[in-house]
């Protein structure tokens, strides 16, 4: 058995069971398409393009080849927008980001 197949229930049951102690909106990032997270949740995807998440990595001093075996180990962007039930687009700058947040925010 994989060490998510062991791990990641767990964690899950733990995450699910402290946010039915919230009574507000929460956010809570996963770097997962599919969870065994109960029904209600909303998936919220943070989007880039492949060059730009690139260079994003390249940027933060991870190696380029380091970084593109990392983007390939992941689901790929069309698997992310098709899991999305809300997709915030990241392709500019730390400011603009955090404008569309707030815009989107309210929709939570």
């Amino acid at each position: 058995m994989a060490l998510e197949g062991i791990t990641h229930p767990h964690i899950f049951g733990i995450i699910d069971r402290r946010v039915q102690l919230i009574d507000h909106a929460m956010v809570v990032e996963m770097p997962l398409l599919h969870t065994s997270l109960e029904y209600g949740w909303r998936r919220i995807v943070v989007d880039s393009d492949d060059k730009t998440r690139l260079d994003r990595l390249v940027g933060r001093g991870m190696v380029s080849d380091d970084a593109v075996n990392r983007m390939r180990s992941q689901p790929s962007r069309s698997e992310w927008l098709a899991a999305g039930d809300l997709v915030v687009p990241n392709h500019g700058s730390l400011d603009e980001l955090a404008a569309t947040v707030r815009q989107v925010s309210g929709r939570l």
